[in-house]
């Protein structure tokens, strides 16, 4: 039989599934860089969440932070300094709590202070000494939204305002009233920023525009020629950096909604237009947040939305340019859940995530197939095969997978795969039906299914599922044998 190499690839779901029903969710798009290999692509098993310790006592993770050997993390309204040597977390604060992430800064050496900025309200640890102070006070009694650092500043952008003020020279903890700048090339508010490649990204409602230190001492910071952009904010927290690019969901003044990527003043959108009508199905999307990071080669952005009915998590991989979604698994519904991580840092060659619900602590784990020992649901909905509609018979469905890859003992020790096929474009399914995956060592497994049905290959969608904790990877594709039918139908 042909390999159908279309099974492997990413998400893209139409407004009318008739057209396009694919999915991937807890899977990625891996693809073969070497011309002399014939597998051209491969979909591999998202990380699970290992557990390493608590927080006791503590609400969900709002924020991770690592610098020069130190890791910290705000659980609730707690602050804490994490040793992955001991396990453990040590208390340095507390601050207030609403709920939402927050962002950290650190002036290093040059001061020894990490701000942390939250729930409206700027803090200080002193790293010397372990001392935490806040709420700081700040001029007008201001309302910080985020917080970041460059040339010895601290910066923050206030509410609702076009305003970013900084702080005296090395020390968050003194704010001027005459210290900040404000936009004049656009007038919508700043919505968030960040310092990306010693600019400062300010992001507003409509527009965005980049500033620059111009070694002035009374205002340091003017706007940077030529560097508006039409693309605005539509959450502070959806906006991150990965790599050497800045990353963020947009908005602008026609009401459109969509994710980019930039690392110059001329974004490249990256939404397709599957995912934007999803954005648009969502009650509201300025709840958004983001979570980046980069694991064996492939650069991830990952913004969750709580309001969505599924909690719904979109993650691109900047190398395949291609989306996926993550989810958590409720076991005793067979229905997806927010995905559990919020907050990261990389500690040695561990990635480390925070839980949004809990007091827990996670490495990020490619070997870990379940999320803190709860079942992950991997799925992938495949392309239509065909457009033509004539009737067929599908006859056996083969897919390429790793086999003998069963644990030695309990839920996975006979692995499976499930199966359920859909004659009229996504719209029902039918039964489910299961193939193996290999007990440990049974590495000539194969995962077939005969007789599936017969209907127009022009409605023909094949859906293949996963939950046994066992490594995912589905590749090069399928090999599907069809009969022809008599005719239309």
């Amino acid at each position: 039989m042909p390999l159908w190499p279309a099974f492997v690839g990413g998400a893209y779901r139409t407004r009318s599934p008739i057209i396009a029903a694919s999915t991937l969710v807890n899977l990625y798009l891996e693809q073969t860089e070497s011309q002399a290999d014939v597998k051209r692509a491969v979909l591999y098993g998202t990380p699970g969440l290992r557990p390493l310790f608590n927080a006791t006592g503590s609400e969900g993770c709002r924020g991770m932070f690592q610098q020069d050997g130190r890791v910290f993390a705000v659980y609730g309204a707690n602050l804490f300094e994490l040793d992955f040597a001991l396990t453990a977390a040590t208390l340095r604060g507390t601050m207030m709590d609403d709920g939402l992430p927050v962002t950290f800064a650190s002036n290093g050496r040059g001061g020894e202070q990490l701000a942390v900025c939250g729930a409206g309200q700027l803090y200080i640890l002193r790293l010397t000494t372990n001392v935490f102070s806040g709420p700081i006070a700040l001029p007008g009694a201001f309302i910080p939204v985020m917080i970041d650092y460059i040339d010895g500043y601290f910066l923050m952008n206030e509410a609702a305002t076009p305003k970013i003020w900084f702080s005296a020279l090395e020390d968050g903890t003194s704010w001027n009233g005459l210290d900040f700048f404000a936009r004049s090339e656009t007038s919508d508010n700043i919505i968030g920023f960040k310092v990306l490649n010693n600019r400062v990204w300010a992001l507003g409602s409509q527009t965005s525009e980049l500033f620059y230190n111009t070694g002035d001492n009374l205002n340091p910071f003017a706007p940077f020629p030529g560097t508006v952009m039409q693309e605005g904010c539509a959450a502070w927290t959806s906006i991150t950096i990965i790599g050497e690019s800045l990353a963020w969901l947009a908005a602008d003044n026609q009401g459109t909604n969509r994710f980019v990527i930039a690392s110059s003043p001329q974004p490249e959108v990256i939404s397709t237009p599957a995912t934007s009508y999803a954005l648009q199905t969502y009650p509201t999307i300025t709840d958004c947040e983001v979570l980046a990071y980069e694991q064996e080669g492939h650069p991830f952005v990952c913004w969750t939305f709580p309001s969505s009915p599924l909690q719904t998590t979109w993650c691109y991989d900047v190398r395949t340019k291609e989306f996926h979604q993550r989810q958590g698994f409720d076991e005793a519904t067979g229905l997806y859940v927010r995905w559990r991580a919020r907050g990261v840092c990389v500690v040695g060659q561990t990635m480390v995530v925070g839980d949004y619900a809990t007091d827990d602590v996670y490495a990020l784990d490619l070997e870990t197939q379940t999320d803190n020992l709860t079942a992950i649901s991997r799925e992938r909905t495949a392309p239509y095969i065909g457009t033509d509609n004539q009737k067929l018979f599908l006859d056996q469905f083969e897919l390429g997978m790793e086999a003998g890859v069963g644990l030695n003992v309990g839920q996975g020790s006979q692995p499976k795969l499930m199966l359920d096929i859909s004659w009229d474009g996504a719209k029902t399914w039918g039964p489910v039906t299961t193939a193996t995956i290999g007990a440990m060592g049974q590495y000539g497994a194969a995962a077939v299914w005969h007789q599936l049905g017969s209907g127009r290959q022009d409605r023909l969608v094949v859906r293949v599922r996963q939950t046994d904790p066992v490594r995912a990877v589905w590749g090069p594709g399928a090999w599907v044998r069809v009969t022809p039918g008599t005719g239309q139908r």
